[in-house]
């Protein structure tokens, strides 16, 4: 997650206004990498990074704030290529797990009304409909693996 912005020092007696450009990166919950145009390196982070921080509050690293619009990237192409995978991985190496969890997460996306989830459920139709197995299973009239069939239930 990265937070970005920009801070305004108000002017006092002697010094005039500052404008300071900020950066925050943040993983699993942890401030990862500060930069502030303020150019401070102390081992504290600067007036202008608290600011931000104070601004986005109460927590900059749980993600988007209530009010803000929740529509988020789906990487079609990545979901195509892990689904493919796990498929081409006969439901060994712990493939079905992820294929399963896959479906937990269409489903949690189709709960919160995600307009994603029906496209993802969608792209995930597509790639098992694409599996090479799945017209062999048909023209040799024998039956999927249970593994597999499995999967085919849960879609």
């Amino acid at each position: 997650f990265h937070l970005s912005g920009t801070v305004t020092e108000p002017a006092i007696q002697s010094e005039p206004e500052t404008v300071c450009n900020v950066a925050i990166s943040f993983d699993r919950c942890k401030i990862t990498s500060v930069t502030c145009s303020c150019g401070n390196k102390d081992i504290f982070y600067c007036a202008h990074v608290v600011a931000l921080s104070l601004y986005r509050a109460p927590d900059p690293t749980a993600g988007a704030s209530i009010d803000d619009e929740n529509c988020w990237h789906l990487d079609e192409e990545q979901v195509q290529e892990q689904v493919k995978l796990f498929l081409s991985q006969g439901g060994y190496h712990g493939s079905g797990k992820q294929l399963n969890l896959l479906f937990a997460k269409v489903r949690e996306m189709l709960k919160m009304r995600d307009s994603n989830g029906a496209r993802m459920l969608t792209l995930i139709t597509e790639q098992f409909m694409a599996d090479p197995r799945l017209s062999l299973w048909r023209q040799q009239g024998t039956a999927m693996t249970d593994k597999y069939r499995q999967l085919w239930d849960e879609l």
